[in-house]
């Protein structure tokens, strides 16, 4: 159970000091390091899914990716429950029964940093 956690990249500790809220420690610690490590293997991915999809995504203009990768993770349930297993996959189980508890929220917390880690690396695709 300590090898998940130790395989996983360090941060900036300033990212978890203060007065974090349960949830917001949860992101900063566990689903930040999380997605730094399972980087390369989310847009691996998110590419396999371009091209199921006839690689829609390269005949766009780039202007219109950034919408494009929002409206795959936000409206695309099969994607997003790919993706959200790899990161769920490397949880604890400690962690895995705070995720369960708090399903909704960092749901969305999850979905939306995907998002914004995606759209920063279209330059990967």
């Amino acid at each position: 159970m300590n090898n998940k956690i130790s395989i996983r990249p360090t941060l900036d500790k300033s990212i978890t000091q203060g007065n974090l809220s349960i949830l917001e420690r949860f992101q900063n610690e566990i689903l930040r390091p999380i997605l730094k490590m399972q980087h390369t293997l989310l847009i691996s991915a998110v590419k396999s899914n371009f091209r199921k999809k006839k690689n829609t995504f390269y005949d766009i203009s780039s202007e219109k990716r950034e919408d494009y990768i929002r409206n795959q993770i936000v409206g695309d349930k099969n994607i997003f429950i790919e993706l959200r297993g790899m990161i769920l996959g490397q949880f604890t189980v400690l962690e895995f029964e705070t995720y369960t508890m708090n399903h909704t929220e960092l749901s969305k917390r999850i979905k939306e940093m995907l998002t914004q880690r995606l759209i920063s690396a279209m330059h990967e695709y």
